[in-house]
């Protein structure tokens, strides 16, 4: 629904539209990743994830 351009269509969602009748309610995207913290974290793990496939090591985030 928030990745979508939705100006021409009806929101089916009762829970969204009942926020958004309230005049102290501002929805909008998550943006939690955006982060320095986030991001290196995301960094450390991709380079310890190559370190480990290149050693034949389990890889910790490994999706299975």
């Amino acid at each position: 629904m928030f990745f979508q351009g939705l100006n021409d269509d009806i929101i089916q969602d009762d829970v969204i539209l009942r926020w958004m009748s309230f005049p102290n309610v501002l929805i909008t995207a998550h943006q939690g990743i955006l982060t320095n913290k986030a991001l290196t974290q995301i960094a450390l793990v991709t380079i310890q994830n190559v370190y480990d496939c290149e050693a034949s090591e389990p890889l910790e985030q490994q999706v299975k």
